[in-house]
């Protein structure tokens, strides 16, 4: 009873004078600060297991956290006041975006991620709440409660312990106030140890991938090899941006349509753009989606030039029909890496899930001979060919 009297009356105390902590909170809000952590969870009579991350920090007037989780191909994060992105450091074209709660800090940043066993964001962000002077939050990890700190002993290393019923979190801290080690307990038994070093900071931490790619809908999905679009499965997602050069979506484009057929080619060279614009201007698509009652999309492969040229072509060739939008991207998405002369995607709007695909047929290949006629033997021009594979993807859905 009366050790616990005891830490009752510390965490008051604590609360009323300056936290042992502010040393350490200063050294990681004084400057832009980044650390190697290498960390160790018991498994009982198992060997520990093991893992390794860099937590950049950039605290001031635009604070910022970036997290590489892992050893090879790290999971990288990027976290700002109201929004989160993460994605593999192998492919920076596929993103995911999550939306943080105010105030920035750990508790918004892991509503999103796992559990993180990295105190250094508490330490550059965590506030008092209003109204409440003295009542900041010194637990620091999710796995533990609030606690009351001191410095326990000084050296090289200085050992700074937080205590709380049942709860323990020591840590080294360097002189110049930034973390050496760390370990948690929870009722006598070590759930993490660490080890802490310095890295140099390097701007290209805070500078989060372009989002001209495709946005998966879950982290899940960062873990999976990217592969070819599936009939049944949802259809990926990409970002560009359309003739009049304005960023958007694939899916937003279409609009509202039930019924979209997304034609994909490659015009990444001068030379393809301008071959595929005359193939388009001759095809008339907007007729042929009037007819099929479908939207179509040209999602070029290829820059904003490409978007608009594109959107060109087929305003001026439309008849009656609706317009044809036009979305150009970078880069291949990954999940249509072999495109050949162009594929025509069918796709369910509702779900946004993928009906079928139709490759643009070679020059050289002949439609089915059908009666007594026979298919004629010249080479078709590729507005013939493109007209088939989006005639075959819209009358699939």
């Amino acid at each position: 009873m009366a050790a616990a009297g005891v830490v009752v009356v510390a965490s008051v105390a604590c609360a009323q004078e300056a936290s042992a902590l502010d040393v350490i909170r200063e050294a990681y809000r004084a400057q832009p600060t980044a650390d190697r952590m290498v960390i160790e969870v018991p498994r009982g009579k198992a060997p520990a297991a093991e893992s390794a991350l860099v937590v950049a920090i950039r605290p001031g007037e635009r604070p910022a956290v970036s997290l590489a989780l892992g050893r090879d191909d790290p999971l990288r994060v990027f976290a700002e006041p109201g929004r989160l992105l993460a994605w593999r450091e192998s492919d920076r074209e596929r993103v995911f975006t999550a939306v943080l709660a105010e105030p920035f800090g750990r508790e918004a940043i892991e509503a999103v991620l796992p559990p993180l066993l990295v105190p250094q964001i508490d330490l550059a962000f965590a506030q008092e709440p209003d109204g409440q002077p003295g009542a900041r939050p010194d637990g620091l990890l999710a796995v533990m409660p609030d606690l009351s700190w001191s410095r326990v002993a000084s050296g090289e290393v200085d050992r700074y312990a937080g205590v709380a019923y049942g709860a323990a979190l020591e840590l080294g801290v360097r002189a110049d106030g930034r973390l050496a080690s760390m370990e948690a307990q929870r009722e006598g038994v070590v759930l993490a140890r660490a080890r802490i070093e310095a890295v140099e900071v390097d701007a290209a931490w805070f500078e989060p991938p372009p989002l001209d790619g495709t946005i998966v809908q879950s982290l899940a999905d960062l873990g999976r090899t990217p592969g070819p679009a599936r009939v049944g499965e949802p259809f990926g997602h990409a970002i560009g941006v359309d003739a009049r050069g304005r960023a958007t979506t694939l899916r937003a484009i279409s609009g509202d349509s039930q019924r979209v057929v997304v034609l994909m080619v490659d015009a990444r060279s001068a030379e393809d753009r301008t071959r595929l614009a005359g193939a388009l201007a001759e095809a008339d698509l907007a007729g042929l989606a009037a007819k099929l009652g479908v939207a179509v999309v040209i999602l070029a492969v290829g820059d904003d030039e490409a978007a608009a040229l594109f959107g060109r072509v087929t305003r001026a060739s439309r008849s009656a029909g609706q317009p044809v939008r036009s979305l150009a991207v970078d880069a291949m998405p990954a999940w249509a890496r072999e495109i050949g002369e162009g594929t025509a995607f069918a796709v369910r709007g509702r779900s946004w899930v993928l009906a079928g695909s139709h490759a643009v047929p070679a020059a050289d290949e002949q439609r089915d001979a059908s009666g007594p006629l026979e298919a004629s033997e010249a080479p078709r021009s590729l507005a013939e060919r493109i007209v088939e594979a989006v005639g075959a993807a819209g009358r699939a859905l």
